[in-house]
């Protein structure tokens, strides 16, 4: 279902946040050297791999704060169980 995707990004945003064993390297920046150069992820995260540690936060915290209206227990329901909208769909047909 579509609201264990919603779950699944908070934990791992969440992970990211957190400190990492290496010095002078956050979680996500430990994450992206594990792809390959080509991969698109990479090619997004762009100047986010070489930016200070408090701007990656920064960024993080927000990702979280957006993904946090998604975890409340009404519109849960409403996305994934009383609907007849395929959010994902929706979603596919509706980019921002």
């Amino acid at each position: 279902m579509y609201c264990r995707h919603i779950i699944s990004v908070f934990k791992l945003v969440q992970d990211l946040l957190a400190p990492s064993k290496v010095k002078g390297k956050s979680q996500f920046q430990l994450l992206m050297e594990k792809l390959p150069p080509d991969h698109k992820a990479r090619w997004f995260a762009g100047a986010d791999l070489n930016s200070a540690g408090q701007a990656m936060v920064s960024v993080l915290s927000t990702v979280l704060s957006h993904l946090n209206a998604f975890l409340d227990s009404k519109m849960e329901q409403i996305l994934c169980i009383e609907t007849t909208i395929d959010t994902e769909k929706f979603a596919m047909k509706n980019p921002r």
